[in-house]
């Protein structure tokens, strides 16, 4: 198995990825790492991107991931918001847990409802029952999907056309048409004569 093979490939199951608890705040749009190799001051920043960076990509589908070497003498994260203004967050000889502690109080959502809700907020505004299309029901603007225009009316206030209805047989559908075209045909042969 392919997956299987390199350093850490528990980091590549689906199970692992899914079990990430780190949700970036919606206005953050770029995430860029600066980590410094063999080097004992970034050592925790390199152990926080090996083990979180996955889970990262996969909670969070809408943020860009950089990650550059030696760009700076000190190891940094820093995030690039929606409105072009950067946040930094310096992790010179952090361990891998206080960058991962400060990193969930600075940049993340703690709790999944509030960052669902907010996100929502976001794309359909305050009023989420009456903006968002998709969804209808007793709760919402729209009761049934019969109101919405191209679906199939409810059988309950109009009558379905017979090829939905279980008892309909096609073949007699195509005989009765066959009579049809045979009836207007033969008037069109009695015309010309």
């Amino acid at each position: 198995m392919g997956l299987m093979r390199g350093r850490a490939p528990i980091r590549r199951t689906m199970d692992y990825l899914k079990k990430g608890t780190l949700y970036i705040k919606p206005n953050l749009k770029i995430m860029m790492t600066n980590v410094i190799p063999n080097n004992p001051a970034s050592s925790g920043l390199q152990e926080f991107i090996f083990w979180h960076l996955p889970q990262l990509r996969y909670k969070n589908p809408g943020v860009q991931f950089l990650t550059f070497r030696c760009i700076a003498p000190t190891p940094y994260i820093q995030f690039i918001n929606a409105h072009g203004e950067s946040i930094a967050m310096d992790c010179y000889q952090q361990s891998k847990e206080d960058v991962h502690d400060e990193f969930l109080q600075t940049f993340c959502y703690t709790d999944i409802e509030m960052m669902t809700k907010i996100r929502n907020q976001q794309l359909y505004g305050v009023d989420i029952k009456t903006r968002r299309p998709e969804l209808f029901g007793p709760d919402y603007r729209r009761h049934c999907i019969c109101v919405v225009a191209g679906q199939v009316p409810c059988p309950a206030y109009e009558k379905l056309p017979k090829e939905m209805r279980g008892k309909f047989s096609p073949l007699n559908a195509r005989n009765k048409w066959r009579k049809a075209e045979e009836e207007v045909l033969g008037r069109e042969q009695e015309t010309e004569v």
